[in-house]
Parts: C-alpha cells; structure tokens; sequence
C-alpha cells in the first residue's frame, strides 16, 4: 500500500492537505486575516503538485508535468509571505525581511523564466534550470531559519520546527529517488520514494494550522482584555461624580481625599461640603479613576491636589497632611 502512490494512504494525505488549505480559506473569509490567506495558498499549490503525480488523465497530466515547475516556485513564494505575515518580520527583523521580499520579488520573475524555457527549449530545459536552483533554495531556507529562531518567541521556534520536519522529510524523498529511483526504492523498501514528502508536508500543515490556532485564541482573549479596559476607561472618562449612600452627588474634580474609618467613610472637597458615609475604601475606589491613588490602608488621595510629598507623608494644597504606609510606596512612583 505504501509503495502505490494510488492507494488509499496517498489520498488521505492529499486529502488532508487540500481540507486545511479550504479551510483556513474560509477562515479568511471570515476574518480577512492575511495570514490565513497565505497558509491556504502555499498548501493548495502542494496539493496541485501531489495531484499531478500520475492521478491526472492524459492532457492534463502533461500540461501538469510542464507547469510543476512554476508551480514548485509558487509555493515558495507563498510560504515566505505566510512567514512574513506570522512572524511579523517587517517589524521584528526588518533588514532580513527586505531580503525576503527580494527573494520573493525573485521567484515571481523566475515563473516567468521558466515559462519563457518552456517555449523555446521545452520541459527538459526548464526541469535542469529548476534542479540547479533548488540547493539554493535550500540553503537560503536554512539561513532564514537561523533569523527566525534569534527572535526568540515559541511561534518562531514552532514555525521552524514545522518547516525542518518538511525539509528534512522532503530531502529523503529527493535522496530516495536519486540513489534508487522510484521503482527501486519501492522494491527494496516497500515504500514510494514520495512517501517522506507527503508525511512532511502533512506535519508541516498540522503544525502551521496549531501555530495559527493558539496564536488567535490567545489575540482573542487579549482583545477581550483589552475591550474590557476601554470600556472602563470610558466609563470613567464620561463619569464626573459619584453619588454616595445618602444619595449626596460629589464631583469627581473637587474630591481632594478619602479617610476610612472603620466601617465609615470621610470625604474631604475641596468646596468644604465634607461627607460622612458607610462604605468601605476598596468599593468606593472601583469608581474613581486611575488619578485617585491609595498611600495608606486608611487613605484615598487625589493627586491634583498634593503639593509636596516626602518620605511618609504627602501634604494638600490646603496644608492637610495625609500618611503614606510603606506597604503602598509604590503606588505614588
């Protein structure tokens, strides 16, 4: 079975790699991320170049034969925009994503080359200028995992993990079919010499399509958080008072200090209409915005209105002196 690159096993994995690709399509879709876009496109062109391995019917194999290629190069081009585009290379490494993009402009000009040896020197030419260019590719693929992996983060180190298995899994098949060729590999091995390119490019789309899964969860979560913070941020912007327990209203803008007393609240204002509620410190704080600082587990002060601070204390504009515990010091860096 594994020596029929017909059987079943063989389409599984082609099929498992055109449903990834379909899918993270869709994804894009939906949320127009460019990343998704690329993801799709580098496999859907390595699904063309596993559905022309003698599954075409006769035309459409051979304009497959000749078009393999450009299609090769194609997937080229579109992996280093799905690397680009996840690791964020403009920003993070941006003197090594210029070479990127040369390489990328580069391959796009060679489809247009190996096309233009198609038609005047036929497939053979093509065929022999792609086989010289592939170890280049191969090491210009090994320097950039080098890059990637000094920035250092676990999508960089996953990527390139994920690049590595299909790299390493691709050159056995490469080495399977030079040393033995396909018919000889499979009669001393039982397996086909695309055996090792197939299982590698399928790890490498599980272990893209993990690394685009955890990534968004977590840019979710983080744009739940960060959702959260605004709307507190504008809840806190729009409100100017706060009404208390005897249903008094104090502005925000005259509230110079708040002084805990047991399970009692003393609110000083500026305009001397001071205040004397139930309430406890931590609850009343929730509803102050971030220029209310605490300097004390008794305390609650306005930092518009201090005038001079020292090393246990911190002293009004109206000369009140408030006490700063050690334990929130902190708090007024």
């Amino acid at each position: 079975m594994l020596g029929d690159i017909y059987s079943n096993f063989y389409n599984y994995l082609r099929g498992s790699i055109f449903i990834l690709s379909f899918y993270h399509l869709i994804i894009f879709l939906i949320n127009r991320n460019q990343q998704f876009l690329y993801y799709s496109l580098y496999f859907f062109f390595l699904f063309l170049f596993f559905l022309g391995q003698g599954l075409l019917p006769g035309p459409y194999r051979n304009i497959h034969i000749m078009s393999s290629p450009s299609v090769h190069l194609a997937t080229y081009i579109f992996y280093i925009s799905f690397a680009r585009a996840l690791l964020d290379t403009p920003k993070k490494i941006p003197q090594w994503d210029k070479v990127l993009v040369w390489a990328r402009n580069i391959l796009v000009l060679g489809i247009f080359i190996l096309v233009f040896l198609l038609g005047i020197w036929g497939h053979g030419a093509q065929k022999h200028a792609f086989m010289l260019l592939s170890p280049l590719f191969s090491v210009f693929a090994l320097v950039s995992y080098v890059k990637f992996l000094r920035l250092k983060t676990k999508v960089a180190t996953l990527f390139v993990f994920g690049s590595l298995l299909f790299f390493c899994f691709a050159n056995l098949s490469y080495l399977a079919q030079i040393f033995y060729g396909f018919d000889g590999f499979e009669d001393r091995f039982g397996l086909h010499a695309s055996f090792f390119l197939y299982v590698g490019a399928l790890l490498e789309a599980v272990v893209f399509a993990a690394i685009l899964g955890v990534r968004f969860k977590n840019l979710e979560i983080d744009q739940r958080e960060s959702s959260k913070k605004i709307d507190e941020l504008k809840r806190i912007v729009i409100k100017n008072h706060i009404v208390l327990k005897d249903k008094a209203r104090v502005y925000i803008s005259d509230l110079m200090y708040i002084k805990a007393d047991d399970h009692y609240l003393n609110i000083f204002t500026s305009d001397g209409k001071n205040h004397y509620v139930r309430g406890k410190l931590h609850q009343i704080k929730e509803e102050l915005p971030p220029n209310f600082i605490q300097c004390h587990r008794s305390y609650l002060v306005n930092i518009n209105f201090i005038k001079q601070r020292s090393y246990n204390s911190l002293t009004l504009m109206e000369k009140t002196s408030i006490p700063v515990s050690r334990s929130f010091k902190n708090e007024l860096d």
